[in-house]
């Protein structure tokens, strides 16, 4: 991409036309969340949400959501060859707001209906308020999720929400039409799926009751790796563990839903009320009117649409595990599981 980083755009489609030209069925792809801490796909700040820097920019100005000749004005990077992410994580955001500023009347009952199947989006939000900070350092009535809060905050920040639910939709808008055009040509989409989730991440902040917290919802047990011949010293990921007897409660209903949020079928794809799709051939845009550290090492990490909050990639500042009780190690075994989708 000429914006900095690599995106869902025209080199997606051609990428796809040459592994079914190669005679290929599957493309793996890293985790698609927003990135977090070191700039890193595994350590992202909800397990569901989608990363604001893989929406394409060149379509949405073929929608007329952007300006071109204003994006060509931005310095991405002089380096083609590799990301700049300082400068992507200073220019996206801006750019990705005044899509928003443009499409939100648009696309509005597009939108709407997706916002109704992701309704919890408030944490994204919240960071902004709160400067970046991580949620355990933020306001105790916040971070303990008070209902009355919670609402106040809602109201405060209904705009800054609706912002990160506009860039959302054109995230799972445009993933859900690479999946369909990688299905159309027999090809499917393989990635990963975390057994952990970053501390400071929405999931653990929505769903305390669901890790191993204490009364002030510090890890009391977190994640790692024994030492082996990768490292002599062992890992410490700092991952919260999973409370298993709280989630057996109802069932492991996060987890049906996470996993059921990664392999959603594309066609519940969102559509806007004048979306773009790509030609048969992948390489060109045209209008149609449709109805309406070693980050590697850390735990694996998939991004898909459900119902559960989003932080966008602007919104994380995912902070190293800080606590005054100092957590106990567990390693536990686990392995990376992969996501057919």
């Amino acid at each position: 991409s000429a914006y900095g980083i690599g995106t869902m755009g025209a080199a997606s489609y051609a990428f796809l036309d040459f592994l079914k030209e190669a005679r290929q069925r599957y493309w793996q792809v890293l985790p698609l969340g927003p990135t977090g801490f070191g700039d890193s796909p595994y350590q992202s700040s909800s397990a569901f949400a989608g990363n604001p820097y893989f929406i394409d920019l060149e379509l949405l100005a073929d929608e007329g959501l952007l300006d071109k000749a204003a994006l060509d004005a931005i310095d991405w990077g002089d380096d083609p060859a590799n990301v700049d992410y300082g400068k992507v994580y200073e220019h996206r955001q801006t750019v990705l707001h005044e899509a928003y500023l443009r499409g939100r009347e648009w696309e509005a009952d597009a939108v709407r209906a997706f916002y109704e199947e992701n309704r919890d989006w408030l944490d994204s939000a919240v960071k902004v308020q709160f400067s970046m900070r991580p949620w355990n350092e933020w306001d105790e009535d916040i971070r303990m999720r008070k209902p009355e809060a919670v609402e106040a905050y809602r109201v405060r920040l209904a705009d800054e929400i609706q912002y990160h639910v506009f860039v959302q939709y054109l995230f799972f808008r445009q993933w859900n039409a690479l999946r369909n055009a990688a299905a159309q040509r027999g090809i499917s989409v393989i990635g990963d799926i975390p057994i952990y989730v970053p501390y400071d991440s929405a999931d653990v902040w929505e769903h305390p009751e669901l890790f191993r917290l204490d009364e002030e919802r510090r890890p009391v047990l977190v994640a790692g790796v024994p030492p082996d011949y990768f490292s002599a010293t062992g890992q410490l990921w700092g991952n919260p563990v999973y409370a298993y007897e709280r989630m057996a409660e109802d069932g492991y209903l996060w987890w049906r839903k996470r996993m059921r949020a990664a392999a959603r079928p594309t066609a519940s794809t969102p559509t806007a009320s004048t979306g773009a799709t790509p030609s048969t051939t992948g390489r060109t845009w045209s209008r149609t009117a449709s109805p309406g550290g070693c980050a590697a090492c850390a735990q694996q990490g998939r991004a898909s649409t459900s119902s559960g909050l989003t932080i966008s990639a602007a919104s994380t500042a995912i902070g190293r595990f800080r606590s005054a009780r100092r957590p106990r190690f567990a390693a536990n075994g686990w392995r990376d599981r992969k996501c057919r989708s």
